[in-house]
């Protein structure tokens, strides 16, 4: 059994469930039995629309040391008597070292029981028996003091197989933009990018508005306004209108993994600490460029943006194939089938 510890909310978005989702999809490959462990009500929805099981614990997902006794029971309701490998997966920016050596422990005394942690900053502190970095940075990072082994590395990096299977034909015109701020997009980037470009009257902006975004009801004002403006929400095959553009602005989180499988030339952004080794890392090893920290010079960031889309407007058709080639180098897709294959 696999059981997958994570949360997604207006707070953090929902990048932690949405990974953790492509490795259940895995785990239901390899005939495995998953079960997510939420702090509250904020992700029922989206679980509920996979056909996912799931336990809500009802704690504050802020305060993951609290909740310890609330899971623990929850994780040997879930085992019962089962007499086989048990997996628990976390994926939370929330979690202490004490709260993962409790986990570990408790696994421990748990016969056929580990404990792996999704992990992104390259920190070695926090106790468990497998680490995953699937980053494109993860390989620089060494996770052997407190790790029994470590999964690093784009290989492992989870994404659906539809993505793999949509490579974006490179058109002889670069006019489609896709623009995605991530799940929540609290600094209303999507907002003011929009405000931005839509004098461009030779572009189309696509514009997705994540699930715990508060920006839809204006985006879709400006799309009544903007000709050359659509705005989608709730979007189910995201990797269809990734192919069906020329171009992307992106935060810089899992979808620049998703837009590197299908080829999209892309300019990605940080607006949180957990997004500028990314997106940084990106920019230095790929063909995709870092606009930069909204936080730190917005300015600087949206002229970058701007600057970057107007030289892909003007490239070659062959000049767009080759960094459209090399954005497919990074990662075959095929990184939850590794996790799944290595952790059991």
């Amino acid at each position: 059994m696999l059981l997958i510890r994570t949360d997604a909310n207006k707070q953090i978005g929902s990048g932690h469930l949405m990974r953790c989702l492509t490795i259940a999809e895995a785990a239901d490959s390899a005939g495995i039995d998953t079960v997510f462990l939420t702090a509250d009500e904020e992700a029922e929805k989206v679980l509920q629309e996979r056909g996912r099981k799931y336990h809500i614990l009802h704690t504050d997902f802020a305060d993951m040391e609290e909740e310890l006794p609330v899971l623990l029971r929850a994780v040997k309701e879930c085992i019962g008597e089962r007499k086989e490998k048990h997996r628990l997966l976390v994926d939370s920016y929330q979690i202490t070292v004490p709260y993962m050596t409790a986990l570990k422990g408790a696994m421990q005394s748990i016969e056929g029981a580990a404990l792996i942690l999704l992990e992104d900053y390259g920190d070695p502190s926090y106790p468990a028996d497998i680490v995953i970095n699937y980053n494109i940075y993860g390989n620089d990072f060494s996770y052997e003091k407190n790790a029994g082994r470590a999964l690093t590395g784009c290989r492992y990096m989870p994404l659906r197989k539809e993505f793999t299977m949509q490579p974006c034909q490179i058109r002889e015109v670069c006019r489609n933009v896709l623009i995605t701020t991530g799940g929540s997009d609290p600094y209303r980037i999507a907002l003011e990018l929009v405000g931005r470009l839509h004098t461009k009257e030779e572009w189309m902006f696509h514009v997705v508005c994540g699930r715990f975004s508060e920006s839809l009801e204006s985006l879709l004002c400006m799309a009544d306004t903007y000709p050359n403006l659509k705005v989608y929400s709730d979007v189910k095959r995201i990797w269809e209108l990734m192919a069906e553009c020329d171009a992307a602005v992106s935060a810089s989180g899992t979808t620049l993994y998703e837009l590197c499988a299908i080829g999209v030339p892309a300019v990605c952004f940080a607006f949180a600490e957990n997004q500028i080794l990314p997106g940084k890392t990106f920019g230095e090893k790929t063909m995709m460029t870092y606009a930069g920290d909204y936080r730190e010079n917005k300015e600087g960031m949206f002229g970058r943006i701007e600057h970057r889309l107007e030289a892909l407007m003007h490239m070659t058709k062959t000049e767009r194939e080759k960094i459209s080639e090399n954005l497919r180098s990074v990662t075959d897709g095929r990184g939850s089938e590794r996790i799944i294959a290595e952790i059991f």
